[in-house]
């Protein structure tokens, strides 16, 4: 079995969040989460970073995000994307 190797300077296990905020009545959507914050501050940091999450697969395209900001990411289709709660 031939099995690819990736380096990196840190690995973010997590979940990668679509939060709703709502100021004065009005809501907008946001991403978020530990692996979505965490991967781009490393980033900005010169990290070499890498992301291992789950989300629902329809959201799959807001992972553009990273590859925008040169972050390896690996990510598996669940039921439902996190943070789908509202934060006001």
């Amino acid at each position: 079995m031939h099995r690819k190797v990736y380096e990196s300077d840190i690995a973010i296990i997590g979940h990668f969040a679509k939060d709703i905020i709502e100021i004065d009545g009005v809501s907008k959507s946001t991403l978020g989460g530990a692996v979505f914050y965490g991967g781009i501050a490393g980033s900005q940091m010169g990290l070499n970073v890498a992301i291992i999450t789950r989300l629902k697969s329809e959201d799959f395209p807001d992972l553009d995000i990273f590859d925008k900001n040169n972050i390896k990411y690996f990510a598996n289709p669940a039921k439902e994307t996190s943070g789908k709660g509202r934060i006001l």
